[in-house]
C-alpha cells in the first residue's frame, strides 16, 4: 500500500509516502515493511553519461519480524524473492541505498517470556548495488550501518556481499 506518490519531473525524482507492506498470512497486525517516505531519484551525472541509475532514501522505516505458534505462519518475509521486489519498485539501476532513523522489531509474544526486542535509530548505507542483469560478474556491494541494540548498546557494521550471486558470499 502506498497513501500517495509525488513527483518532482524537475530534479528527476519521486516519492512514496506511507508504504506499507504486509504478509497476509501473518500472526501481526504490525506490517513486514514500512516507511514514511521512499525517495527514489535519477542521477543526473549519469544520465548525462547515457545511463540510467537511481538512489534510494528510505526514511523511517520499520521491519517487524514475529514469531508464528500454534499453526500461525511467521512473519519474516521467509519464501519472497526481495531482488525481484526491489526490481519491481525500480526499473533503474540502483547506485545507493540509504536509510535514516530505521527500526528493526523482532517479536514472540507466545514466549515464556515474552520476547520483544529492536535495533532502533538504524541508519544503514549500501553503495555499489546494481540491480542490472548486464553488469560485469565481480560487483560488490557494502554496507555500512550504525544503530541502538535495545535502546543502548551501539551497533557497527561493516559489510561487503554480491547480493546477486547465486550463492552469496560475503565479508562482515
Amino acid at each position: 500500500h502506498v497513501d500517495d506518490v509525488h513527483m518532482a519531473i524537475w530534479r528527476g525524482a519521486y516519492e512514496l509516502r506511507g508504504m506499507e507492506m504486509r504478509q497476509l498470512d501473518s500472526p501481526s497486525r504490525e506490517p513486514l515493511f514500512e516507511s514514511r517516505n521512499v525517495e527514489i531519484s535519477v542521477l543526473w551525472s549519469a544520465l548525462l553519461r547515457g545511463q540510467v541509475v537511481a538512489r534510494y532514501r528510505v526514511y523511517q522505516p520499520q521491519i517487524n519480524f514475529v514469531a508464528g505458534h500454534g499453526g500461525q505462519k511467521a512473519q519474516t518475509g521467509k519464501g519472497a524473492n526481495w531482488i525481484e521486489v526491489i526490481k519491481k519498485l525500480s526499473f533503474l539501476r540502483i547506485d545507493r541505498f540509504e536509510t535514516f532513523d530505521g527500526t528493526v522489531h523482532y517479536s514472540d509474544p507466545e514466549s515464556d517470556p515474552p520476547v520483544n526486542i529492536a535495533l532502533t535509530r538504524v541508519d544503514a548505507v549500501v553503495t555499489n548495488l546494481d540491480n542490472s542483469e548486464k553488469q560485469p560478474k565481480e560487483r560488490v556491494a557494502h554496507l555500512e550501518l550504525h544503530a541502538l541494540a535495545v535502546d543502548q548498546a551501539q551497533v557497527a557494521v561493516d559489510l561487503q556481499l554480491d547480493p546477486f550471486a547465486d550463492k552469496p558470499d560475503f565479508q562482515l
